[in-house]
């Protein structure tokens, strides 16, 4: 019995809803008219502003009385005032926007509750205003991907690894090269020096008491000397002992190099991240991209695309963008369609407003020696 009773109940509901729907009253009646003639074409915007004072009178008007749902802001019509029609609309309801991203930006997507961006290094490097001064475009593309090669034209290479690499090393690290500079030492038997050059004096006080002339021979004694000896251990790091110098001056090179370049990696993302993308961390996809296939027949083949997260900043971008152009009507080239897609939209938004132009930050010529310590330090047992 209640299930009958709730059955009817539903029924009738449903029919006063449509009853209800059916009282519109005389005026809402003349809009819903004009909103019909404008949208197939009747009536033009010319006549509106005749007949409401303003077209922004008559988009207050129909917002107010509940009736904007009933224009279709995508209509081709509407096309001379878009960006008006869009602004209200999203003012009206914020997720009006996730419409026009639907609509027209084809470079985006939406994967769960988020958006996200597919474009390549490239695409983001071109975003960069760069000057005669600056880095090249396909350098801050590289940079971007991790790819870049800060040996491409020559090392950082150190004229003195004792100083730069050994003296700057932690204890540990140390005792581990100690460690291979004995054996090394204790391999050679005897040390060969001439006094022509420039030596430590320690090393000729102990070829006098050897009694041996340019020349020690390496006892363990003498090793454990030696290895207490600033000067000595210097000298055998720089001048004698090949293999350890080129060993510290690779940790050294290796070390400086990759931690500039990940100083301007953090940069340049630093500059992107928050005003074009979310996060830097992008996400690598597969598709099926169609193809012709040698037998002239359409066929698809695996390809690879990078997408990045932009959920915030595509809302803060189209915010923004409509709100400097919502009055600027006339102009199909000036509208969120004819732009038809994120970064395209973007440019326009740098170039004219509201967002500033993203120019390349400073890239400094030497990275921070702290980093390039922490580095060697936990390079060091790689190479000996």
């Amino acid at each position: 019995m209640d299930l009958k009773n709730n059955t009817l109940k539903e029924k009738i509901i449903k029919v006063l809803h449509e009853e209800e729907d059916k009282k519109v009253s005389k005026v809402d009646e003349t809009f819903l008219k004009v909103i019909e003639k404008l949208e197939s074409g009747e009536t033009d915007f010319e006549m509106v502003e005749k007949l409401f004072g303003s077209l922004d009178r008559f988009i207050s008007i129909i917002s107010r009385r509940g009736l904007l749902h009933k224009i279709n802001p995508f209509n081709s019509n509407f096309e001379s005032i878009q960006n008006r029609l869009f602004y209200t609309f999203y003012k009206a309801d914020p997720n009006f926007i996730h419409k026009i991203v639907e609509q027209y930006l084809s470079d985006t997507q939406k994967i769960g509750d988020d958006y996200y961006l597919d474009a390549d290094y490239s695409e983001l490097a071109d975003l960069f205003r760069t000057s005669r001064n600056d880095i090249s475009e396909e350098s801050i593309e590289k940079i971007l991907s991790g790819e870049y090669d800060p040996y491409e034209y020559g090392g950082y290479d150190t004229d003195n690894e004792y100083r730069d690499v050994y003296d700057n090393l932690d204890h540990y690290a140390k005792s581990v090269v100690d460690e291979f500079i004995v054996n090394e030492l204790k391999a050679m038997g005897t040390l060969k020096f001439s006094t022509y050059k420039r030596i430590p004096e320690f090393f000729e006080e102990i070829a006098e008491e050897q009694g041996t002339k340019e020349e020690i021979k390496l006892t363990d004694e003498v090793i454990v000397t030696i290895m207490k000896d600033k000067d000595c251990l210097e000298y055998l790091i720089n001048k004698e002992l090949d293999e350890v110098s080129s060993n510290l001056n690779t940790i050294y090179s290796s070390c400086y190099g990759d931690t500039l370049v990940d100083e301007w990696y953090d940069s340049l993302w630093g500059a992107l991240e928050g005003d074009v993308v979310d996060s830097r961390q992008g996400e690598d996809y597969q598709y099926q991209k169609p193809v012709w296939l040698k037998d002239g027949k359409r066929g698809t083949k695996t390809a690879y695309g990078k997408r990045f997260k932009v959920t915030k900043c595509l809302f803060k971008l189209i915010n923004g963008w409509l709100e400097e152009n919502k009055n600027s009507d006339g102009f199909s080239e000036n509208t969120i369609e004819y732009f038809g897609g994120y970064l395209k939209l973007m440019k326009d938004a740098m170039e004219t407003g509201p967002m500033d132009l993203i120019r390349v930050p400073r890239l400094d010529d030497y990275p921070d020696f702290r980093k390039v310590e922490k580095c060697m330090n936990s390079n060091v047992e790689s190479y000996f």
